[in-house]
């Protein structure tokens, strides 16, 4: 099997062009985003349920709210424990050839 040779990237005019055009993309969902929330009347006595729901729960409120931080302290619990793991699988190997390399 032959090598294939170096990578071929994108030019940069077409990393520009990848950017500008994903870019648009986001802007345009975002202001249908707005527009909808702007312009939905229909939606309004479901947004009123809803505060009024919140209002009457606060502790769905605080929930709500810290959320992020809840699952951001998930993952890095979860990173942490992974880290653990394999350093305690190594430490047992290097303690080993630590003491192999000991001469009486």
């Amino acid at each position: 099997m032959e090598p294939s040779g170096p990578p071929v990237h994108p030019s940069r005019g077409s990393r520009w062009a990848f950017f500008v055009a994903l870019n648009l993309v986001a802007f345009v969902l975002a202001a249908a985003i707005f527009i909808g929330v702007l312009y939905a009347d229909g939606l309004s006595p479901l947004f009123q349920r809803f505060y009024e729901w919140l209002r009457a729960h606060p502790v769905a409120s605080c929930a709500l709210a810290i959320s992020p931080l809840a699952c951001s302290l998930l993952v890095g619990y979860g990173y942490a424990r992974r880290s653990r793991g394999s350093n305690s699988t190594a430490a047992p190997e290097a303690r080993n050839e630590k003491e192999s390399n000991i001469v009486p």
